[in-house]
Protein backbone atom coordinates (compact mmCIF):
# COMPACT_ATOMS: atom_id res chain seq x y z
CA UNK A 1 0.00 0.00 0.00
CA UNK A 2 2.84 2.41 0.85
CA UNK A 3 5.56 0.99 -1.37
CA UNK A 4 5.32 3.48 -4.25
CA UNK A 5 5.31 6.52 -1.94
CA UNK A 6 8.18 5.22 0.15
CA UNK A 7 10.23 4.27 -2.90
CA UNK A 8 9.80 7.86 -4.08
CA UNK A 9 11.15 9.03 -0.71
CA UNK A 10 14.17 6.73 -1.08
CA UNK A 11 14.86 8.04 -4.59
CA UNK A 12 14.95 11.62 -3.30
CA UNK A 13 17.73 10.82 -0.85
CA UNK A 14 20.05 8.70 -3.00
CA UNK A 15 21.56 9.10 -6.43
CA UNK A 16 20.73 5.78 -8.12
CA UNK A 17 17.74 3.48 -8.39
CA UNK A 18 19.93 0.62 -7.16
CA UNK A 19 20.69 2.53 -3.94
CA UNK A 20 17.01 3.44 -3.60
CA UNK A 21 16.01 -0.21 -3.81
CA UNK A 22 18.63 -1.11 -1.22
CA UNK A 23 17.43 1.60 1.20
CA UNK A 24 13.80 0.69 0.53
CA UNK A 25 14.49 -2.95 1.38
CA UNK A 26 16.36 -2.05 4.59
CA UNK A 27 13.63 0.39 5.64
CA UNK A 28 10.81 -2.08 5.20
CA UNK A 29 12.76 -4.73 7.08
CA UNK A 30 12.86 -2.24 9.95
CA UNK A 31 9.15 -1.50 9.55
CA UNK A 32 8.17 -5.16 9.72
CA UNK A 33 10.63 -5.92 12.51
CA UNK A 34 9.35 -3.02 14.63
CA UNK A 35 5.67 -3.13 13.72
CA UNK A 36 4.78 -4.19 17.27
CA UNK A 37 6.27 -0.91 18.51
CA UNK A 38 3.84 1.15 16.42
CA UNK A 39 1.48 2.74 18.94
CA UNK A 40 -0.91 4.49 16.56
CA UNK A 41 0.01 7.96 17.90
CA UNK A 42 0.72 9.13 14.34
CA UNK A 43 -0.69 7.84 11.06
CA UNK A 44 0.98 4.63 9.89
CA UNK A 45 2.22 6.32 6.73
CA UNK A 46 4.00 9.03 8.74
CA UNK A 47 5.58 6.38 10.98
CA UNK A 48 6.82 4.42 7.96
CA UNK A 49 8.03 7.60 6.22
CA UNK A 50 10.14 8.52 9.25
CA UNK A 51 11.76 5.07 9.18
CA UNK A 52 12.43 5.41 5.44
CA UNK A 53 13.96 8.89 5.85
CA UNK A 54 16.13 7.77 8.78
CA UNK A 55 17.24 4.65 6.89
CA UNK A 56 18.14 6.83 3.88
CA UNK A 57 20.23 9.11 6.08
CA UNK A 58 21.90 6.15 7.79
CA UNK A 59 22.70 4.71 4.35
CA UNK A 60 24.30 8.01 3.35
CA UNK A 61 26.49 8.11 6.47
CA UNK A 62 27.44 4.45 6.08
CA UNK A 63 28.73 4.99 2.54
CA UNK A 64 29.87 8.60 2.91
CA UNK A 65 33.56 7.67 2.86
CA UNK A 66 33.12 5.93 -0.49
CA UNK A 67 31.48 8.95 -2.12
CA UNK A 68 33.59 11.49 -3.86
CA UNK A 69 33.17 15.08 -2.78
CA UNK A 70 31.66 17.21 -5.51
CA UNK A 71 32.69 20.82 -5.91
CA UNK A 72 29.81 23.25 -6.54
CA UNK A 73 31.12 24.12 -10.02
CA UNK A 74 31.33 20.43 -10.91
CA UNK A 75 27.80 19.89 -9.63
CA UNK A 76 26.62 22.76 -11.81
CA UNK A 77 28.29 21.23 -14.85
CA UNK A 78 26.56 17.89 -14.15
CA UNK A 79 23.07 19.38 -14.51
CA UNK A 80 20.96 17.54 -17.07
CA UNK A 81 21.62 19.02 -20.49
CA UNK A 82 18.34 18.18 -22.24
CA UNK A 83 15.77 20.67 -23.47
CA UNK A 84 12.93 18.22 -22.83
CA UNK A 85 13.25 18.87 -19.09
CA UNK A 86 12.45 22.52 -19.56
CA UNK A 87 9.59 22.08 -22.01
CA UNK A 88 7.37 20.08 -19.66
CA UNK A 89 8.78 20.29 -16.15
CA UNK A 90 6.95 17.98 -13.80
CA UNK A 91 7.68 16.66 -10.33
CA UNK A 92 9.81 13.76 -11.55
CA UNK A 93 11.99 16.06 -13.64
CA UNK A 94 12.45 18.48 -10.78
CA UNK A 95 13.46 15.56 -8.57
CA UNK A 96 16.07 14.62 -11.17
CA UNK A 97 17.55 18.12 -10.90
CA UNK A 98 17.44 17.88 -7.09
CA UNK A 99 19.36 14.59 -7.34
CA UNK A 100 22.27 16.46 -8.92
CA UNK A 101 22.75 18.56 -5.77
CA UNK A 102 25.71 17.71 -3.57
CA UNK A 103 24.70 15.20 -0.88
CA UNK A 104 24.53 17.61 2.06
CA UNK A 105 22.46 20.14 0.14
CA UNK A 106 20.12 17.42 -1.15
CA UNK A 107 19.53 15.90 2.28
CA UNK A 108 18.70 19.19 3.95
CA UNK A 109 16.54 20.31 1.00
CA UNK A 110 14.56 17.06 1.05
CA UNK A 111 14.12 17.06 4.81
CA UNK A 112 13.06 20.70 5.02
CA UNK A 113 11.08 21.27 1.83
CA UNK A 114 9.59 17.85 1.20
CA UNK A 115 9.48 16.07 4.56
CA UNK A 116 8.68 19.16 6.65
CA UNK A 117 11.41 18.90 9.27
CA UNK A 118 12.55 22.12 10.91
CA UNK A 119 16.22 23.13 11.05
CA UNK A 120 16.67 22.02 14.65
CA UNK A 121 15.32 18.54 13.83
CA UNK A 122 17.50 18.33 10.73
CA UNK A 123 20.54 19.34 12.75
CA UNK A 124 19.82 16.68 15.36
CA UNK A 125 19.23 13.93 12.79
CA UNK A 126 22.24 14.77 10.63
CA UNK A 127 24.54 15.73 13.48
CA UNK A 128 25.06 19.30 12.22
CA UNK A 129 24.42 22.72 13.68
CA UNK A 130 21.07 24.36 13.08
CA UNK A 131 22.86 27.21 11.29
CA UNK A 132 24.58 24.71 9.01
CA UNK A 133 21.18 23.30 8.09
CA UNK A 134 19.92 26.80 7.23
CA UNK A 135 23.05 27.51 5.20
CA UNK A 136 22.82 24.20 3.32
CA UNK A 137 19.16 24.90 2.48
CA UNK A 138 19.99 28.38 1.22
CA UNK A 139 22.84 27.06 -0.92
CA UNK A 140 20.66 24.22 -2.22
CA UNK A 141 17.95 26.67 -3.29
CA UNK A 142 20.47 28.94 -4.99
CA UNK A 143 22.07 26.06 -6.84
CA UNK A 144 18.66 24.76 -7.90
CA UNK A 145 17.72 28.21 -9.22
CA UNK A 146 20.99 28.35 -11.13
CA UNK A 147 20.47 24.88 -12.62
CA UNK A 148 16.86 25.56 -13.58
CA UNK A 149 17.81 28.92 -15.10
CA UNK A 150 20.49 27.12 -17.07
CA UNK A 151 17.90 24.63 -18.34
CA UNK A 152 15.54 27.45 -19.31
CA UNK A 153 18.39 29.25 -21.09
CA UNK A 154 19.09 26.09 -23.08
CA UNK A 155 15.45 25.89 -24.08
CA UNK A 156 15.37 29.56 -25.08
CA UNK A 157 18.51 29.16 -27.21
CA UNK A 158 16.85 26.38 -29.20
Amino acid sequence: MYSAKMMAVCRRYVRTDFEAEDVFHDAFLKVFTNLAQYKGEVPLEAWIRRIVVNTSITHYHKFKKEREQVDIEVAYDEAPQTNELVENLDAEEIIQVVKTLPDGYRQVFNMYVIEGYNHQEIGNILGIAEGTSKSQLHKARELLKMKLNHLFALADAK
